[in-house]
């Protein structure tokens, strides 16, 4: 047996569809050729110009046998001919198309006598709108793919074509057929589309039975039949399917609509045939083919937009980290200090011995005075001057003026260090702005990476959450959401009247099953509102705090922070300068100030701290601070605790106490200090506690905290902290000797 691999299945259901639609036409009005309007339509879009008149002529003989056939015959033999001239030349038929059909039709003007030839001049005119109406559908098929808003003359031709097709499928088979499909497709419509559309497609699926019946009741039908729908089917596609039935039923038994059972039951079909149809499949359908559905091109423009600002950006990130890698590799030479030690001896000896009064007259021979006055060099060079004690005991009794070689030795040693203090802070300064540049860099790189991650819109979330905001009243005028798994975003534009910002949520955990919290809302007009919502953390914190300043000082050295880094992270930060008073609570408050905006711009926390120190460093003497830092992720709950000269801390949960201590020196006392970090995994309703040396100086050793914490089971961050606090006074005897801070912070689930 010979098989036919290259069947094309898809060209014989076209064709197959090309004869139903001339049999339905035939059917319209018996005799009446109205499917020439589909025949023209379908060869002016490159139909076969053999395969189609002979499935055009077949239609016409099965509904009219030989009226026409003669004419249409010479109808299809004129067709082909103009066709294939223009297909020959590679032509496209255009204004003439309408000259054309008239010519076609001139067999039938003089040959039919069925008709009057008034009536006659009615078909055609019919022909040609019908044609052109076909050829409007066929444009909304390939080009606007049914997927966009269809201008007045477009509706106009769906509906009239609808309903010739709905009235020969009546004449050819029987009424119930086409309710049965009538029906189906308004269930679907439903599903598909808003009330106020599938209300329009249920009034234009009633014309067909209201021009055969000539009974307007079939509109109030159908339209009942898609209001009772609509309202059921957001619920279960069950409802809508037996409200379809009570309400043909109840239109049966009050207008007596069908003359036997078998009609009724056959209009069960339709409403069964929508239940078993799969949910997924309409709402694929509902996505692909949705009457009004929102245009992509301002999708398409954010994408594309994000694009060009990645690649931007990574220009701009390899700018930065070129500049960085430049200052980084820029080293002085420094100067060697033997070769320093010579040029001040033999400048000594130059400049200060060959033109003092008494050289003609000095004891000491050349080689004998120039080596007393390295060893003096050398001890200046040690110990950053020199004095009387230093010099050689030859040297100071000889030396007829030692006092003043002493000052000259000490200049040239001053202008040294000096030099070499210039150098060392040059190489600094371009060590800082080096290393800012690379995190400049890692920041623009980081942005780049995300920005080039084309957004996946989501609709069917985008439908659920409109629906779900609908029934409790908000009636977004927009909605957009975009993203994936943890990296969702939820855009809204609300109406500000009587707008409960928490309520928001609960509607959209109870639409997406997702927590997401307000990260912006922007006022758009007068009633309008802008929010944008993100995915919340598995986790969050609440913190205490209790600080008492020492007795005698109007500022405390002690600040703190607390505050969110983007929405996963937490940042909780002790400061404590050195002392107390105005000048360490700047110390203070600068070193917290510049961690906070560092950490915000997403900088590495190395290098966030390697900047800090070295900023506080070169900046003046004495500017230390210790420095205390917690950095936990709220989904995971990682925490990485840094210390700089910092006391211990603690991590209290049900299970036991963990110290967490440090042993590095205070920020800012050397230029390249590195912290302590600790990586510890913490668990839902675990308190950590932070405090300043005041009130670790108050307890006689860490033990002591443990066992105090031990009695104090409390869950309140707050209390908590107020109790360490009143503790450390009272082991102090009511003295506050330096400033005291205590910070609490407790996770729990969000």
């Amino acid at each position: 047996m010979k098989v036919y691999k290259n069947f094309d299945y898809y060209l014989v259901l076209k064709y197959f569809f090309a004869f139903i639609g001339f049999l339905l036409l035939n059917y319209v009005y018996i005799n009446a050729p109205l499917s020439c309007g589909l025949y023209i339509a379908l060869i002016y879009n490159g139909f076969s110009l053999i395969f189609t008149p002979i499935i055009f002529l077949f239609a016409m003989f099965i509904a009219s046998g030989f009226t026409n056939l003669i004419s249409m015959a010479l109808f299809s033999i004129a067709s082909v001919i103009i066709f294939g001239i223009y297909k020959g030349k590679n032509a496209k038929i255009r204004f003439e198309l309408f000259v054309y059909i008239i010519l076609f039709l001139v067999p039938f003007l003089l040959l039919d006598n069925t008709f009057l030839l008034f009536h006659k001049i009615i078909i055609v005119i019919s022909i040609i709108a019908l044609s052109i109406m076909l050829i409007v559908c066929k444009h909304l098929i390939d080009y606007k793919n049914i997927t966009f808003k269809f201008d007045f003359s477009e509706l106009v031709s769906i509906f009239t074509i609808i309903t010739l097709f709905g009235i020969g499928l009546n004449n050819l088979v029987m009424p119930e057929i086409f309710k049965i499909i009538a029906i189906y497709f308004i269930l679907v419509a439903t599903f598909v589309y808003d009330v106020g559309v599938s209300n329009i497609i249920a009034v234009v699926l009633s014309l067909p039975l209201f021009i055969y019946y000539n009974n307007g009741v079939y509109f109030a039908l159908f339209s009942v039949i898609s209001l009772t729908a609509t309202a059921f089917i957001k619920e279960n596609k069950i409802y809508p399917c037996i409200s379809a039935v009570l309400t043909d039923l109840l239109f049966v038994v009050a207008f007596n609509l069908h003359t036997t059972y078998i009609h009724y039951a056959l209009t069960l079909i339709a409403p069964f045939l929508f239940f078993i149809t799969p949910n997924k499949f309409l709402q694929k359908l509902k996505n692909n083919l949705y009457l009004f559905k929102e245009k992509q091109l301002s999708r398409q423009t954010i994408n594309r937009s994000r694009t060009m600002l990645s690649n931007k950006l990574y220009e701009l990130s390899g700018v930065f980290l070129e500049i960085g890698n430049i200052f980084q590799s820029l080293r002085p030479n420094l100067p060697n200090e033997d070769n320093t030690k010579n040029f001040i001896l033999n400048n000594t000896y130059k400049n200060y011995c060959s033109n003092c009064e008494n050289n003609s007259n000095c004891p000491l021979t050349t080689t004998t005075h120039k080596t007393a006055v390295k060893k003096v060099i050398d001890i200046g060079f040690a110990k950053g001057k020199i004095s009387y004690v230093d010099l050689p005991k030859y040297l100071a009794e000889t030396c007829k003026n030692a006092s003043g070689l002493i000052l000259f030795i000490n200049k040239l040693i001053q202008e040294y260090k000096s030099k070499m203090l210039d150098i060392i802070n040059l190489q600094n300064g371009r060590e800082l702005i080096g290393s800012q540049s690379i995190g400049v860099a890692e920041v623009l790189k980081g942005l780049a990476l995300e920005s080039s991650q084309t957004l996946k819109y989501q609709t069917d979330l985008e439908n659920l959450l409109i629906e779900g905001l609908s029934k409790r009243g908000y009636n977004p005028f927009e909605c957009l959401i975009y993203g994936e798994k943890e990296n969702v975003i939820v855009s809204l534009l609300l109406n500000e009247n009587n707008l409960l910002i928490t309520d928001i949520t609960n509607v959209i955990y109870e639409s997406l099953n997702m927590k997401m919290v307000i990260t912006e809302k922007v006022n758009v007009g007068t009633e309008k509102c802008y929010l944008i919502l993100k995915k919340a953390p598995l986790y969050n914190a609440v913190f205490g705090l209790a600080t008492k300043t020492k007795e005698d000082s109007l500022k405390s050295g002690d600040t703190h922070s607390v505050i969110k880094i983007g929405e996963e992270k937490f940042l909780v930060a002790l400061s404590d300068g050195m002392g107390s008073g105005e000048v360490a609570e700047k110390i203070s408050n600068a070193s917290l100030s510049l961690i906070e905006s560092f950490y915000k711009t997403g900088m590495s926390s190395n290098l966030i701290l390697k900047t800090v120190n070295k900023i506080l460093a070169i900046n003046s003497d004495d500017t230390f601070t210790a420095l205390d830092i917690c950095v936990i992720n709220l989904n995971s709950l990682k925490a990485d605790f840094i210390k700089y000269g910092a006391p211990y801390g603690f991590i209290v949960n049900d299970y036991g106490i963990k110290m967490i201590e440090g042993n590095s020196l205070p920020m800012g006392i050397l230029n390249d200090l590195e912290p302590t970090i600790t990586t510890s995994k913490i668990d839902d309703g675990d308190m950590l506690i932070f405090f300043t040396d005041g009130i670790s100086d108050a307890f006689t050793s860490s033990s002591e905290v443990i066992d105090f914490l031990r009695s104090s089971p409390c869950k309140n961050p707050q209390t908590l902290a107020n109790d360490i606090l009143n503790k450390a006074i009272e082991y102090n005897k009511g003295e506050i000797k330096d400033d005291m801070t205590v910070l609490t912070l407790r996770i729990y689930k969000y």
